[in-house]
């Protein structure tokens, strides 16, 4: 029970409360009993909203207060009833459709009682239900129909609920599931899980991809002179923009190292474009980062900087881990070549560097220049 939902009870409360007391003075049936009636009933449900609400302010789960809510839902509904015969509310109507209609209500509300996620609590609601049902038919009609009916119909309507809150269920198993792949995958890898296309098992496949690196520039000592929480702050600013362009030109997001971004574009499924969103994705990046380097300046941050590696070349992407922790990633030596030409982007001056195999994928739609011919650290043969 959360405090919204708590409100929005109180506002449909006033709401019929009024909406009664108006019908009965155009009824022509009005009087103070009606007026005491009804404003011992606001009083009543105050008084419940402000016991749920402390009860529930420290956030702690409370199991029971399902139970004190759904007696509370079918015993307002027959002092309801009670109350309107007794001061002949229901003068107009015979007393079997006054049953039938207040039936009605109770079939309502054993039917929500399938999102309230429990086995007990709906055969809880349904035995309150027909119990409510039966007494109404008892007290109030001499209609054997409604005697007998009326609780076989909470009865039947108790089975029905049964399957609908297992359909719930499930449907809540999903979205839960797809909100912790979110939280741990990239969001490719959680649409490829859930399609079948990608099995959550130790190993991988071989792929051709575009490796795209971003790292910030001088970043390590921007963050030992600033408070902990602004680095964060600017961080997650920083990480948050560049996922955007990332996710929007097709790339996935593999992990974050510190103040650098590892993204890959041909995972799960590859392209012949893969190449080109990746290095569209770079130009889009920096393009992306000097308005955030605008922001930051004016609340008094340093300027940022940031380097861009592209290499293409063989991947395993898989999961890597354990049985128990899995992680979706790209292994190979193309990733060591995509670090090792992202850190001669300050050697050279460049702000978007790439490799000769992306350049050739590129070259008919991307102004390139050469800059130089490397053996990178670890590697014998040279990287143009």
């Amino acid at each position: 029970v959360t405090l919204s939902t708590l409100l929005t009870m109180g506002v449909y409360v006033v709401v019929n409360l009024a909406t009664d007391l108006v019908y009965a003075w155009l009824a022509g049936i009005f009087d103070e009993r009606l007026l005491t009636a009804w404003s011992l009933a606001l009083a009543v449900f105050l008084l419940y909203f402000a016991a749920v609400e402390r009860v529930t302010r420290s956030g702690t789960h409370r199991p029971w207060l399902k139970y004190v809510t759904v007696t509370r839902d079918y015993g307002f509904t027959v002092l309801l009833f009670v109350e309107c015969s007794r001061l002949d509310f229901l003068v107009r109507a015979t007393p079997v459709d006054g049953v039938a209609v207040f039936v009605g209500f109770l079939v309502l509300l054993s039917m929500l009682s399938a999102f309230r996620q429990g086995r007990r609590i709906i055969v809880y609601s349904t035995v309150l239900a027909a119990a409510a049902a039966l007494y109404l038919a008892l007290a109030y009609t001499d209609s054997i129909a409604l005697m007998v009916y009326s609780p076989m119909l909470l009865v039947g309507c108790g089975l029905l609920t049964f399957k609908l809150s297992a359909g719930l269920t499930d449907l809540f198993a999903q979205i839960r599931r797809r909100q912790w792949l979110l939280r741990f995958l990239p969001r490719a890898v959680a649409s490829g899980i859930e399609r079948g296309d990608i099995c959550l098992e130790l190993g991988g496949v071989e792929r051709d991809v575009t490796v795209l690196l971003a790292d910030l520039r001088d970043f390590t000592a921007l963050a030992e002179s600033r408070d902990p929480a602004e680095v964060v702050t600017i961080l997650n600013e920083h990480f948050a923009a560049m996922a955007a362009v990332i996710w929007r030109h097709g790339g996935m997001i593999d992990k974050f190292i510190g103040d650098a971004v590892l993204a890959v574009f041909g995972v799960p499924l590859g392209s012949p474009e893969d190449a080109l969103h990746a290095t569209r994705a770079a130009l889009a990046m920096q393009a992306a980062l000097g308005g955030l380097r605008a922001r930051l300046v004016r609340r008094g941050f340093p300027p940022l900087e940031m380097g861009i590696a592209l290499h293409t070349g063989r991947v395993v992407a898989g999961h890597v881990g354990t049985p128990e922790r899995l992680e979706y990633t790209i292994v190979g030596d193309t990733v060591n070549v995509a670090a090792r030409i992202e850190e001669l982007n300050k050697e050279y001056g460049t702000a978007v560097l790439m490799s000769e195999a992306t350049w050739r994928r590129v070259r008919d739609r991307v102004p390139a220049r050469p800059v130089g011919e490397r053996v990178l650290r670890g590697r014998h043969e040279a990287v143009k």
